[in-house]
């Protein structure tokens, strides 16, 4: 048991984010993440690769749509 028992909004938050434990939500993200990180905002990587390019936009638009559906 816990040291402390917080609820009101914590409880809530806890409750409505405990259906993406049952998801592959997170990795979704990360991916979606690490293409924007390595290729789009920071550039650490130069985009020159047709395949790379299409699988990275492809994961980001089905990445949005799995964040957007999880939700409604």
């Amino acid at each position: 048991m816990a040291k402390y028992e917080v609820g009101g909004v914590f409880e809530a938050i806890k409750k409505s984010f405990a259906t993406f434990n049952e998801t592959d939500l997170f990795d979704t993200v990360q991916a979606i993440t690490d293409f924007r990180n390595n290729y789009i905002a920071h550039q650490e990587k130069e985009l020159t690769d047709i395949n790379i390019a299409r699988e990275g936009l492809i994961a980001w638009i089905m990445g949005i749509y799995k964040i957007y559906f999880t939700h409604h």
